[in-house]
């Protein structure tokens, strides 16, 4: 889509409010009203404003039937028109063909009656603004340095550099940064009022500009729809406004979940924490977010990978290590972090273990909560050497279910029935005592 949007600019005067045009994005101009030199300052300079250059050309280029895209504020004006930019000469239209191929050149000539122009560069949008093949219009106007009404010189629009006009010229070239100026004239200033900006615009722009301009309760729609194409998706979460829904939307391709899971949107990257089909290196990005909410939602998710859980496990966060710990599922690389762990709650959890091998039930053994003793203790795969060596517990209660347990060594139970009043009768009790000794009370 090859096209020319026609900007009219300009900026308000901070010394007499007159409104001065500008060709083209330049930093420093000269009112034609009070003769005031003066910089543009940041919040005049509309321009630098890039994502919302981006929605007002991307507006006027699908405006049907085309029309004025105004932006107006105090201390400036822009308007965005899709249509060939007029030559400043015979106001003949220049079509964007035209411009383009002058791009490589940095100039072109108007087809009618030949007069040049330029088709500049412009790198503060063209980083991000990919579609943007250049800025064209006529040379900007030089700035006239003034003193008690007296002109002291040219100073190049871009950079503030003297200029050195040779009489006759109407342009003057900057010897430091080779911008080409033309010498003051009012019916040129007059004539300068539109510039062009040269766009090549491949489908996904569009696409991304036509979804911009959708209402909000639509783009919400197609941003939180499953069936919404992943492509749709993946344009929309580039809106800041869509990055939530679409983080939350199972559909949303790998790539644009990665991307997402490094929003600044903290609710963008809960939802790549919960949504089923965000790719491990997003997950493992979580796993070291900074908001404790994002990797506590982490933790309870279905699946993760073996190095975001570890990672989880370690958490400086008692409440993130806590959902690691209530997984129903965990590697023993994870489980082996969390036994070391000094909150008896996640001790206690991960003792509650099922499947839990014997060599981590010894490490939880070592725990200085008797609660999670207590659960060693009766666990049915504790090693009997674990068992033995809890069997001398200081707690009442961590004994008396090291005397229950059927694979306490006779030994420790003998010891226990002997020593322990409190655990004597479940150690009479526990099934692997021999008969005889159950009768004798042995």
């Amino acid at each position: 889509m090859l096209t020319c949007i026609s900007v009219k600019a300009s900026v308000s005067c901070p010394e007499c409010s007159s409104q001065v045009p500008l060709n083209g994005l330049l930093p420093r101009l000269s009112c034609p009203t009070c003769q005031r030199v003066f910089a543009v300052e940041k919040e005049r300079a509309w321009w630098e404003d890039v994502d919302e250059v981006d929605e007002f050309v991307g507006a006027a280029c699908l405006a049907e039937p085309p029309r004025e895209i105004e932006l107006d504020w105090e201390v400036f004006r822009v308007a965005f028109l899709r249509r060939d930019l007029a030559c400043p000469g015979c106001g003949a239209p220049i079509p964007a063909t035209t411009l383009a191929a002058g791009i490589e050149a940095r100039s072109c000539r108007c087809p009618s009656c030949q007069r040049p122009l330029e088709v500049r560069s412009q790198r503060s949008w063209q980083e991000e603004l990919t579609y943007l093949r250049g800025v064209a219009g006529e040379a900007p106007v030089a700035v006239v340095e003034q003193r008690d009404g007296r002109a002291l010189a040219l100073l190049c629009p871009s950079c503030g550099g003297a200029l050195a006009a040779i009489p006759g010229e109407r342009t003057a070239r900057c010897e430091y940064c080779e911008t080409s100026s033309l010498t003051p004239d009012p019916q040129a200033a007059r004539r300068q009022e539109w510039f062009g900006l040269v766009i090549d615009a491949d489908e996904p722009t569009v696409e991304r500009w036509r979804l911009r301009g959708l209402d909000e309760e639509e783009r919400n729609k197609l941003a939180e729809d499953p069936s919404t194409p992943p492509r749709q998706l993946e344009l929309l979460a580039s809106f800041q406004w869509a990055e939530v829904l679409v983080a939350g939307n199972r559909s949303a391709p790998p790539d644009t979940l990665a991307r997402l899971a490094r929003s600044d949107e903290r609710r963008a990257r809960e939802n790549v924490a919960g949504n089923p089909g965000a790719p491990p290196e997003a997950l493992l990005a979580l796993a070291g977010d900074e908001e404790r909410n994002v990797r506590e939602k982490l933790a309870a998710r279905a699946a993760l990978p073996a190095v975001a859980l570890v990672r989880l496990a370690r958490d400086e966060e008692r409440a993130v290590r806590l959902a690691v710990a209530k997984r129903e599922q965990l590697p023993d690389e994870v489980l082996r972090a969390l036994a070391t762990d000094s909150e008896r709650e996640i001790l206690r959890a991960v003792a509650r273990r099922r499947a839990l091998g014997a060599e981590l039930l010894a490490m939880l053994a070592a725990s200085e909560d008797s609660g999670t003793r207590e659960i060693v203790a009766r666990h049915k795969n504790t090693a009997p050497e674990t068992l033995a060596k809890l069997a001398g517990d200081a707690d009442a209660s961590v004994r008396d279910r090291v005397a229950r347990n059927p694979r306490t060594p006779g030994e420790a139970l003998d010891r226990l029935a002997r020593s322990d009043e409190l655990a004597a009768e479940s150690v009479r009790r526990n099934p692997s005592r021999p008969w005889w000794k159950k009768l004798f009370g042995r």
